[in-house]
């Protein structure tokens, strides 16, 4: 005998657990050892999910020699997290937060992972269109060139012309690397994080410029 079926649960993971093993118990009419593994580590403080969780179980019955074996597989998929004050929206993209308090690279990308986020990673000419977006709501950040520009999420601290995002993945892996005319131009060899200007896509810049910044929480 073989079923599937997917049970949809709107309360919290230990609720989910209670009325999957009593499910279980009812359809075996014996009781059940049940243990879920739940990526806890996933959730900060304050953290909360926007849905139900789903799981999906499949059940094999095989009969050997007059003894009956039951094998239970399930699926636990969980919701996404909702994002954290501030951020924004965009359908099929991404959470997006823009700072105008100005920090260097570092502190930036510090801020954004306490967030449970990361400096934004472009992963395409829509992302970039979005940030730049989101930007140019801030006309006005601090006096000085460094005004037109946002720190993002990429750098090459560790071996220059080497560049690779907050995640540690190489720049080219993202799929868009896009520089702005005659970037990168680190010919001092002490440009090295990530930013975008307003209007044109990737430069590098000191990453000890104080700088507004875009943090970014994935789907």
């Amino acid at each position: 005998m073989l079923f599937l079926r997917r049970i949809r649960h709107t309360h919290d993971y230990m609720d989910l657990f209670n009325v999957l093993r009593s499910f279980l118990d009812y359809n075996l009419r014996s009781p059940v050892e049940l243990s879920l593994q739940h990526g806890g580590d996933r959730l900060n403080s304050g953290d909360q999910e926007t849905g139900a969780w789903e799981v999906d179980l499949e059940q094999t019955t095989e009969i050997l020699e007059d003894r009956e074996t039951v094998l239970l597989e399930a699926k636990v998929t969980a919701p996404p997290i909702r994002a954290g004050p501030d951020y924004e929206l965009v359908p099929g993209i991404g959470y997006y937060k823009f700072h105008t308090t100005l920090k260097p690279w570092d502190e930036a990308k510090k801020t954004c992972s306490k967030e449970g986020g990361h400096l934004v990673i472009l992963n395409s000419e829509r992302e970039l269109e979005v940030v730049q977006g989101l930007f140019r709501r801030y006309p006005k950040v601090k006096d000085g060139w460094e005004n037109d520009f946002a720190l993002v999420g990429f750098h090459d601290m560790y071996k220059e012309g080497q560049y690779q995002t907050v995640l540690g993945a190489s720049l080219e892996s993202t799929g868009f690397v896009n520089w702005a005319t005659s970037e990168p131009s680190d010919k001092s060899k002490v440009e090295n994080c990530g930013c975008i200007h307003r209007d044109k896509p990737m430069f590098d810049v000191g990453c000890n410029n104080l700088m507004a910044f875009i943090c970014e929480q994935e789907l």
